[in-house]
């Protein structure tokens, strides 16, 4: 469990953050957490913090900073969705975030992508997920930005 701090701050200075990556109800040690003031994106190229996770999930992340902060935790990009829970602990606290479900990506097997349909009611199949009890579909309209 790594992550990365300021050297000039003492213990009682920092954040710490705690919690585990899931998926499925399983641990996701590929996942990876960042830290990032709230409202900024989980892909900024200058997070706050950022750290990893053990072989059974579990993470700490300590940073410095004002304000809320949002804690990201991601698995490998081409097969998950991130999530998110925004913090605002104070100096010295540690804030157990509990466990953390990431969402899989699903393979859409139609229709095509990239191809027109001339239908308001298409239909959709995908790869079925093992002891999957819902799924959730987001459309996106290409043309005017808006998920639909």
């Amino acid at each position: 469990m790594q992550s990365s701090d300021s050297s000039d701050t003492t213990s009682s200075d920092l954040y710490r953050v705690t919690g585990r990556a899931m998926w499925n109800d399983q641990a996701l040690p590929s996942a990876s957490v960042i830290a990032v003031p709230e409202g900024s994106s989980h892909a900024t190229s200058n997070p706050a913090a950022t750290g990893s996770v053990d072989a059974d999930g579990y993470f700490t992340i300590s940073f410095t900073g004002t304000g809320p902060h949002t804690i990201w935790v991601k698995g490998p990009p081409d097969e998950y969705w991130g999530t998110g829970k925004t913090v605002e602990p104070d100096p010295g606290e540690t804030v157990d975030l509990g466990n953390m479900y990431v969402a899989k990506k699903m393979t859409v097997l139609s229709p095509t992508a990239g191809l027109t349909y001339a239908t308001l009611t298409p239909t959709y199949s995908w790869e079925a997920f093992p002891d999957a009890v819902d799924y959730r579909v987001a459309v996106w309209n290409t043309s005017t930005g808006p998920s639909t």
